[in-house]
């Protein structure tokens, strides 16, 4: 996904009734989960791949994806730079979700037809796993909220950590391209590491995730 640039258009209000991005051309939205015990907020419709290169308002924003390390490890300093260049420049409070949130929208949320896995019984139909690569976002179908890719591709990274808006290191959720499809259910997820280091790098696991299997999708609360 290297190169492709992602542009926000968003209104004058903190809290955007609508926000829109584009992906290789191709439009997309923050949507709306109503329903939730902690509140209503908007989630990407897609998953944000490491490499991606962000436009706001053609501004264009810090990849979040550390340069020089063969494209593997997001570190927790440099998304930090991101959010807050991506909150100062839009005026939107954007942040990573709770694990509550993320499955609520994996399950699909107010409309949830209680599906197996994220919009589907089938998962075939819904998500990329056991297999050898990652895909473009919004390949297949979406869940009942027009959710893409919430079971298989990448994994996404969650955070519980009231006290630290930046944390990377919180649970995986979904499972991801290798993950057999017991990992790829809306309730699946696996701890993110914190002690020894990152594949094929020299950088610590704690602080950093691995951007060959991770990433995340950013929300927004309605309130």
């Amino acid at each position: 996904f290297a190169g492709k640039v992602y542009s926000f258009t968003t209104s004058q209000s903190r809290i955007p009734s609508t926000c829109t991005y584009t992906l290789n051309g191709i439009e997309y939205k923050m949507v709306k989960v109503t329903g939730h015990h902690t509140g209503d907020f908007y989630i990407m419709q897609t998953e944000l791949p490491p490499s991606a290169i962000f436009a706001v308002d053609n501004i264009t924003l810090n990849r979040y994806l550390l340069d020089g390390n063969s494209d593997r490890a997001v570190i927790k300093s440099e998304f930090k730079d991101f959010l807050i260049d991506l909150r100062m420049k839009t005026g939107i409070a954007f942040r990573l979700p709770t694990k509550s949130e993320w499955q609520y929208a994996a399950k699909g949320g107010q409309y949830s037809k209680g599906y197996k896995y994220s919009g589907s019984d089938d998962l075939a139909s819904v998500g990329w796993f056991n297999c050898k690569s990652l895909h473009d976002p919004a390949l297949l179908q979406a869940n009942e909220l027009g959710l893409y890719d919430m079971s298989g591709n990448y994994s996404e990274v969650v955070n519980d950590n009231a006290t630290d808006m930046f944390y990377v290191d919180g649970d995986l959720c979904g499972g991801n391209f290798k993950s057999t499809a017991a990992q790829c259910t809306p309730t699946s997820s696996t701890p993110g590491l914190v002690s020894g280091t990152l594949s094929g790098t020299q950088l610590k696991n704690k602080n950093a995730f691995d951007a060959k299997l991770n990433t995340v999708r950013l929300v927004y609360s309605a309130y």
